[in-house]
């Protein structure tokens, strides 16, 4: 189902009376993300506690149709949902009626920067060896700070305006623990104010934070949006935390919400033991093949480099994967 703040788009224009009602369409995807629940509900309650989509045809088996196209996305995205099995099939509206090509890279940015941002580019991951982060990156959240500054300067920003709509329809940020986002939001704000980079914001202190707000989410506040560009930093590397939170972590309509808001470009952002991470349960265990698979295979072209830690002052050895187009 859409968000709340969209359901005053739905209203009706005319009041209907109930008893004249003789059918009602509800669309929704429960591949996609239930409400937020403070405890999981028993097995045998599911269907009842979950969405209202869920409800309908899983608890009564009402007929549903699968819509087959995907108009939000570029075709390489839309071929990884597709991969994950979870639909029959999918085809691309935007491989015939594609996007407007992104604006070129800043020539001042890094290799693997401009690789990423490259417009041929739709795909990617940066995967690292850190391995004791349990909530929070600081790796992640400079490599992120890193890639939206220089996206910043691709995108031409030069006013408030066009800075606003940089922030709500461009730049998506997700992040499975909100202190995540919030170091990311924190680094991102200090860039963009201090004046120690090319880039500088257009907003006040205010507006800036509060547009930062709008656009770091963890994922199940990131349904019914979508971007332009949806970064995903896992933030955790530690093996115990990893099994402690598995099924949460590794979560398979999770990963599908995070790798269908982007339109033109999607990078997820993870550290090697989250990849090589065997979960303990057989269902979740497929899960996290799935999401390893994106990272390791979908993503088939690996190049290294060094990466400037300033939080640790030391350098990192980070693994930049994009996909190369196979030809059939």
């Amino acid at each position: 189902m859409r968000s709340a703040a969209k359901l005053d788009q739905m209203a009706l224009v005319e009041p209907v009376e109930p008893h004249k009602l003789t059918q009602i369409v509800i669309v929704g995807d429960h591949n996609q993300l239930p409400p937020v629940q403070p405890v999981k509900p028993p097995q045998n309650l599911q269907c009842f506690l979950g969405s209202l989509f869920n409800y309908y045809v899983e608890g009564h088996c009402v007929p549903n149709h699968q819509l087959r196209v995907n108009y939000r996305s570029r075709a390489e995205i839309v071929a990884y949902t597709d991969r994950l099995g979870l639909y029959e099939s999918l085809t691309a509206f935007r491989e015939q009626a594609s996007y407007e090509p992104l604006p070129p890279v800043p020539d001042g940015a890094p290799a693997w920067v401009r690789n990423i941002l490259d417009d041929t580019q739709v795909v990617g991951a940066l995967i690292h060896a850190r391995r004791f982060e349990t909530a929070v990156s600081s790796l992640e959240a400079e490599l992120t700070v890193a890639l939206v500054e220089a996206f910043f300067l691709q995108m031409g920003i030069d006013s408030p305006r066009s800075e606003m709509a940089f922030w709500q329809e461009h730049l998506g940020i997700v992040a499975p623990h909100n202190a995540q986002g919030r170091l990311i939001a924190r680094r991102i704000f200090d860039r963009l104010t201090t004046g120690q980079g090319p880039a500088q914001s257009q907003l006040d202190g205010g507006a800036l934070m509060g547009a930062l707000r709008g656009t770091i989410y963890s994922v199940e506040k990131f349904q019914g949006s979508d971007r332009t560009f949806i970064i995903g930093s896992m933030g955790v590397s530690s093996r115990d935390q990893l099994s402690a939170e598995e099924e949460f972590i590794y979560d398979i309509n999770r990963f599908n919400v995070l790798t269908s808001r982007a339109k033109q470009k999607m990078l997820l952002i993870c550290s090697q033991n989250y990849l090589d991470y065997i979960p303990r349960d057989r269902r979740v265990m497929g899960y996290a093949a799935r999401v390893r698979d994106f990272a390791l295979s979908y993503c088939n072209n690996a190049q290294s480099f060094v990466f400037d830690d300033g939080d640790s002052g030391g350098v990192e050895h980070v693994v930049c994967r994009t996909r190369f187009p196979i030809r059939v």
